[in-house]
């Protein structure tokens, strides 16, 4: 794990254990969601960058635009319902796919400036 996703682990801890107090289980358990969040996306994030995981995301990018130029150009004879329905699915799965891989970054900016804005308003650091 990369440093500095090491410390915003360790500040959510610190958040954790403010929090950790009667009457505050509501912020505390947003707290505990940043921190499985956070440690999934880093999870993701490093899986990214596996080559193998590089050649998967390029083939599917490519069989996506294979699938959207066939939609495109064929007509029913060609391609019918049932068919284009089965494309039309997998070009969706492998859309979902690649934004799990796509959005770790942002996932993993968005909870560092959620945690850095409660330390700000909770006087941490």
């Amino acid at each position: 794990m990369k440093q500095e996703h090491q410390q915003t682990l360790d500040r959510i801890d610190k958040l954790i254990k403010k929090f950790a107090e009667p009457g505050c289980e509501e912020d505390l358990n947003i707290v505990f969601g940043w921190k499985d969040m956070f440690s999934d996306a880093v999870i993701v994030e490093d899986l990214s960058e596996h080559d193998g995981i590089k050649i998967v995301l390029r083939e599917m990018k490519k069989e996506i635009g294979e699938i959207n130029e066939l939609l495109v150009s064929a007509d029913s004879d060609m391609l019918p319902d049932r068919k284009r329905d089965r494309m039309i699915d997998r070009k969706d799965l492998y859309e979902k796919f690649i934004k799990v891989f796509e959005d770790s970054k942002y996932r993993i900016n968005k909870i560092k400036e959620e945690v850095e804005e409660n330390e700000e308003h909770l006087g941490i650091k």
